[in-house]
This record gives C-alpha cells, structure tokens and sequence, in this order.
C-alpha cells in the first residue's frame, strides 16, 4: 500500500518493542525516515537493526520520560529534523491482567511524555 509519506519523518516513542515497534516497521515500510525512541538501549539497538532491513533511513533515540535530563535532550534531537509524524507510544500499566493492575499511578508515569507537546 502507497500512502504517500515516502517523504516525511516520523518520530515512534516506545519503538524499539511491541505496538510501536509494528508501527515503526509499517511506517519504514512506507520509505517514511524513523526514528524510534525507548529506554532500553539493547532493545533499540535490535529493533533498529530491524527496521533498517525495512528501510535504512532510520535513527533511533534512548529516552527515558523519567529523565528530565533525557527528555530535554530527546527534545533537542527531535527539533533538529522536526518530524512530520509524531507516535506517542509510552506508558500504561504493566503486562498481565487488567483487573490485577493498579491504574492510579498511569497519569503520574506517563504525564511527562504526553503534555511535553514535541
């Protein structure tokens, strides 16, 4: 399928796994230049590998929206090359059975990353 992003960037938060890993590789797919972000640089590092065999125009960022630190310097980054696409993959409970989690603490874990406004 031709969506026609073959020339725009895309920033996928949470990259390197998962639903934004899948993202990340639809949009590489797509010839859309990513770059992906997440904490585990081990786990960036594979995904990334992953995703060049896609498409070699792809970058990826260790970020942690934990870090001040990391997220100021995640923003600097991003300003650079200003992505045209913009995924907001992070945070939400952890894995296992939705009744078992305890959702209380979700807005103070993800909050940094949603109301930052890259």
């Amino acid at each position: 399928m031709d969506l026609g992003l073959s020339d725009k960037s895309a920033f996928v938060l949470g990259g390197s796994s998962g639903l934004g890993l899948a993202i990340a590789k639809c949009l590489a797919e797509e010839k859309v230049k990513v770059t992906i972000g997440g904490r585990k640089t081990a786990r960036l590092d594979q995904a990334l590998a992953d995703i060049c065999q896609i498409n070699d125009r792809a970058n990826a960022l260790a970020v942690d929206l934990q870090d001040e630190a990391a997220v100021d310097a995640a923003e600097r980054e991003l300003r650079k090359f200003r992505p045209d696409i913009l995924v907001c993959n992070s945070g939400g409970p952890p894995a296992g059975s939705a009744t078992a989690s305890d959702t209380r603490d979700i807005p103070t874990r993800t909050s940094r990353g949603d109301v930052r406004g890259w």
